[in-house]
């Protein structure tokens, strides 16, 4: 039995290979259907679709895109997959909902996820935004900068006459009227000496000024001369970051910019940009929280789970499949994490059953010393916490030997979650199916092994190769595909001693050879033989050196 991911329905008789293994070319003479709405191939207009690079399962248009569309806003859904995951050149979505998927999908595959600290915009932000560790770019010098914008104002058609190539000096009566002649040529002369913008700024300015004292300021050339200063305004804005860096004294990497709402953020702590060292008070207590309940984080999208009973393999909302004991990938658990790790990991739940039973029952043992771990609950989660009942007798007590409120401990919280099989396993409450079957291709957990994208030598249609991209950085690019090289003939020559007719054995031979080439980009696709990822060689060079750290 195999459930369809695109419609969540049971499937009968389709057959899923193993992920390291290439499936058989399929029979074009069986009838074809979409298995997604059981539409045939000729109730349906447009071609059927073979998306999945293990299956040969047939896709109709509009389910690969719905089941497209879903991910986006289901994260359970994410991503789109039959055996493995579905590649976006396989369905036809519209331009924003490809960028709204590639954001969507960019957010699930991050491990370490960041998140803008604003809680009006608490936006995604990616790793390939974030600063890095990487040796920084050198700095620029003033010769390097005042290089720059001169040769982009030289290029502008404005400048066509300040170049020198007419000795303005030679004009009639400029020597007469200006008294210190400038172009650009001078300018470029010029540069090694100045000390600072400022002073080539001042040739810039005298040059216009030269212009309009000689032509008059409403002559077409005055006139271009203002467009040619006004370049070099506009460049000189252009690299005023490089004029910042060059006055410090290193490159600021101590925060970055929320892309959204452009909120500094700390690089360390992740909150708002602050001076001094990083507040760390509130994670720790929210750390403190999850442990003292019980709670353990998705090692993918680092949501709390509690695991109310059962075994240890747990499946997210995320699709991740992990060991609620160790929080591996369940593939990377060999199943012997729970045995010596302490009380919290024993198979039995009745300690804890029997333990927080009496909590919720109002059974307090006075004489039991309070845990020295236990932390207060933040004021929101006050509604969440039971306390002891007060009884009557409790009452008639506490106008006896009332303690002043300051000498007072405050209630202990009780674990609402508590109490294991013995609660839980028999009671109305949905905790969710059992993980479902297919948990192996894990791609956040994969040892990647990459080899070149092949594609598939059928005839079927298997998606728009030429809108294929890195699931990485999204970059097109291209699959490589074996193309048979055209016959060469080659005659051989034989030295003949006679001048008899030759045989037919001793006729001129031709050899013919068949060449199998592969064209390659150099944006050739690579493909993960486990998992199916699809990466340009960029990223796979990335990812093989993040796995060998």
């Amino acid at each position: 039995m195999n459930t369809n991911p695109a419609t969540g329905t049971v499937l009968a008789g389709v057959s899923v290979a193993a992920p390291t293994v290439e499936a058989s070319k399929p029979n074009p003479t069986l009838s074809r259907f979409c298995v997604g709405c059981g539409e045939s191939q000729t109730d349906l207009k447009d071609d059927l679709i073979k998306p999945c690079r293990i299956c040969f399962s047939d896709y109709c248009a509009g389910c690969l895109t719905d089941m497209f569309l879903a991910a986006t806003v289901d994260n359970s859904r994410m991503p789109p997959r039959c055996c493995t995951l579905l590649q976006i050149h396989t369905a036809n979505l519209s331009e924003q909902d490809a960028i709204n998927y590639r954001n969507k999908f960019e957010e699930w595959i991050t491990l370490n996820k960041t998140y803008c600290p604003s809680p009006s915009c608490s936006a995604f932000i990616p790793e390939r935004l974030l600063p890095t560790n990487d040796t920084p770019a050198p700095m620029p010098t003033l010769l390097s900068i005042a290089t720059d914008i001169l040769s982009a104002v030289a290029k502008d058609p404005s400048a066509r006459f300040f170049h020198g190539e007419i000795p303005i000096t030679e004009l009639p009566g400029y020597s007469a009227v200006v008294t210190r002649p400038m172009d650009l040529e001078m300018i470029k002369a010029r540069l090694p000496t100045y000390k600072s913008i400022n002073d080539m700024t001042k040739d810039m300015q005298l040059m216009l000024h030269n212009t309009k004292h000689y032509n008059g300021s409403e002559h077409p050339i005055a006139k271009t001369a203002d467009q040619l200063f006004a370049t070099y305004v506009f460049e000189l804005s252009r690299i005023a970051n490089d004029l910042v860096l060059l006055v410090g004294t290193k490159r600021d990497r101590d925060h970055f910019t929320c892309p959204r709402c452009h909120v500094a953020v700390c690089v360390k702590c992740k909150q708002f940009e602050h001076a001094g060292q990083c507040d760390t008070s509130a994670l720790d207590h929210e750390v403190a929280m999850l442990a003292q309940f019980g709670y353990k984080r998705c090692p993918l999208c680092k949501h709390a789970v509690k695991k109310m009973y059962g075994c240890s393999h747990m499946q997210c909302v995320c699709g991740a499949h992990w060991c609620y004991y160790c929080q591996r990938s369940i593939n990377e658990c060999d199943g012997g994490c729970g045995e010596g790790m302490g009380e919290d990991y024993d198979d039995g739940e009745e300690e804890e059953d029997y333990s927080d039973e009496d909590d919720m029952n109002g059974i307090d043992d006075t004489a039991q010393a309070e845990p020295a771990n236990i932390t207060s609950p933040p004021q929101h989660m006050t509604d969440m916490v039971l306390y002891k009942p007060i009884t009557d007798v409790d009452q008639h007590n506490s106008k006896e030997s009332a303690a002043p409120a300051s000498q007072r401990s405050p209630p202990r919280p009780v674990n609402l979650d508590a109490g294991g099989a013995r609660r839980w396993a028999d009671v109305e409450e949905d905790f969710g199916e059992e993980p479902e079957e297919g948990g192996s291709n894990q791609i956040w957990s994969c040892s990647h092994e990459f080899a070149p994208f092949m594609l598939a030598d059928d005839t079927f249609n298997h998606g728009d190769v030429s809108k294929m991209e890195c699931n990485k950085c999204f970059v097109h690019v291209t699959p490589t595909q074996p193309v048979k090289a055209p016959r060469k003939t080659m005659k051989l020559k034989r030295k003949r001693t006679t001048m008899k007719a030759p045989t037919t054995s001793q006729q001129s031979t031709t050899k013919t050879e068949t060449v199998t080439a592969v064209t390659q980009s150099t944006d050739s696709a690579t493909e993960c033989r486990y998992c199916r990822l699809v990466v340009c060689q960029a990223c796979q060079g990335k990812l093989e050196v993040a796995e060998a750290a």
